[in-house]
């Protein structure tokens, strides 16, 4: 008998022990419910970031009317990015003008790169 009582005593302390783990896990994701809820709320009820209004393409500079342009309007006419830009000028596909820190690329020359790429069939 003494045993058996021995056993139920220890029985009950590890289950003591066992609730107070899971009351502690609940207690840590009852937490960290309410902080996603709080962040969830507050994102709510942030105001919301504007889109800004793009113009219709009629209204946006026609760049090639130009006879030189910079880097960056040219990498909008060409459709590439920077880098693969001044790959081009690296390798002397495509000759700039320096004006002080400005590099300018002439429109003609950014046309007759485009006449000389390869014809994809």
């Amino acid at each position: 008998m003494k045993y058996l009582l021995h056993n139920l005593a220890e029985l009950a302390e590890r289950r003591a022990a066992n609730i107070r783990a899971e009351a502690q896990l609940w207690d840590v994701l009852s937490r960290d419910l309410k902080r996603a809820a709080k962040e969830q709320d507050e994102a709510r009820q942030r105001p919301k970031a504007t889109i800004p209004k793009v113009p219709p393409p009629e209204e946006l500079p026609v760049l090639e009317d130009r006879l030189y342009v910079r880097v960056k309007q040219a990498q909008k006419i060409m459709g590439m990015g920077h880098t693969a830009l001044y790959k081009e000028i690296g390798e002397g596909r495509l000759p700039v003008k320096k004006n002080g820190r400005s590099t300018l690329i002439a429109v003609a020359d950014i046309h007759t790169w485009f006449a000389s790429l390869p014809i994809k069939g």
